[in-house]
């Protein structure tokens, strides 16, 4: 039982909801925008950058919690994963850039196949 109250469940449980609250909001801005909807658009895309900017602070502050609950885990994202924890950071701040972009991208028509 105590393995599933221990700070680092409670960082990846918190992290989930997080993320899928973004990725929820995502997927609203991209309908909306199907729709032609600009008051919708804009009220999920404000929530979708809440949402991510939450995640980010959240996995930065995870680090702290790492370090002091999961020393090996924490040396192995300061070592060999290292470079993956910063592409991260750059994909995700990338991410929530692309939400301003103010024309969807073209959808790709793939050709049937008859």
């Amino acid at each position: 039982m105590l393995s599933w109250l221990n700070p680092t469940s409670l960082l990846g449980g918190v992290l989930a909801v997080a993320a899928c609250a973004y990725l929820g909001a995502v997927f609203l801005v991209a309908e909306a925008r199907r729709r032609g909807d600009e008051g919708l658009e804009a009220y999920f895309r404000n929530r979708a950058w809440i949402a991510g900017a939450t995640c980010g602070v959240l996995a930065l502050a995870g680090m702290w919690v790492l370090a002091a609950d999961a020393p090996r885990l924490f040396d192995g994202l300061l070592g060999p994963g290292l470079p993956l924890v910063l592409a991260s950071g750059v994909v995700g701040t990338a991410a929530l850039g692309l939400l301003g972009r103010a024309a969807p991208r073209r959808r790709r028509r793939w050709p049937s196949s008859r």
